[in-house]
């Protein structure tokens, strides 16, 4: 009977330390299992491929551990990547901007306003010379020499005598300066600079206006059903064509004006002329 007793109780008691030893063993593979989920490095992989997830769900939480964890330094890499990127396009922009537009534009503006302007310039000479016939035939002759031509030439007497002349606006000063060294003295010299812009830009507006009118009388005429309405309408047209003509006249003459300065020397009295009454 005490044998049977002492038979169970060591059953009861092996039994009891079996349950005992699988729950300690149950437990201790749970402790492992929570400690090597905790310790799993996953930011250091995110941190090193500078923010890009290595696997799977780990992404989120190891952008947020990065900072505490040696990451500074990749972040500080990367900052300092989108600097050099920002600086490089600061430096484009700055090149781009010097060669393309700036004084340049402004040069070209300024150019622009000086060539549109109608300036003529015009001089007047009084000379005293040794031959006035030689002299005016050289005078003509510096004219076509410079591109320009003799407007008109007078010599009423051998020892007096006139001549104006145009030249290119760009060899104005050249010229006065070869015709000065061709007198023997130089009594007087002025020159002028007119600005007519103003009145050549509203001369060009009224003509194309009386053009424009002038076309659709034209038109009118055309479709005129009676001899009145014609008569009337051709003497509209013939006043306005006056007018337009004239404008032109105008128009062509501030263009060549400005294009050819105007140069007059004269009277001119000779060297031996001159002599001959102080005797």
């Amino acid at each position: 009977m005490s044998t049977r007793l002492n038979t169970r109780y060591l059953i009861a008691i092996v039994a009891i330390f079996a349950l005992a030893l699988i729950g300690a063993c149950a437990s201790g593979s749970q402790n492992d299992s929570v400690s090597f989920g905790y310790e799993e490095p996953a930011y250091e992989s995110v941190v090193t491929e500078k923010g890009r997830p290595a696997s799977g769900g780990a992404a989120a939480p190891a952008a947020t551990a990065a900072p505490q964890s040696g990451g500074s330094s990749g972040s500080r890499a990367e900052s300092g990547e989108d600097a050099d990127a920002f600086s490089v396009e600061i430096k484009d922009d700055t090149v781009s901007d010097s060669s393309g537009g700036g004084s340049a534009s402004i040069e070209q503006e300024i150019a622009a306003a000086t060539d549109g302007r109608i300036i003529i310039r015009t001089a007047d000479l009084n000379v005293t010379v040794d031959d006035v016939t030689m002299t005016l035939d050289d005078i003509s002759k510096i004219a076509v020499s410079s591109g320009g031509w003799v407007v008109t030439s007078s010599q009423p007497r051998n020892y007096s005598g006139s001549i104006s002349i145009r030249v290119p606006a760009d060899r104005f000063d050249d010229v006065i300066e070869q015709l000065s060294d061709l007198a023997v003295k130089v009594k007087s010299v002025s020159t002028r600079s007119e600005d007519f812009t103003e009145e050549f830009t509203d001369v060009s507006a009224r003509t194309q206006t009386l053009s424009d009118t002038l076309d659709r009388l034209r038109l009118l005429y055309e479709r005129a059903f009676t001899v009145e309405d014609a008569i009337m309408i051709q003497k509209e047209i013939t006043s306005v064509q006056s007018d337009l003509e004239s404008l032109e006249a105008r128009l062509n003459f501030l263009s060549q004006s400005s294009a050819f300065s105007f140069i007059s020397v004269g009277p001119g009295i000779s060297a031996a002329r001159t002599d001959a009454r102080r005797r």
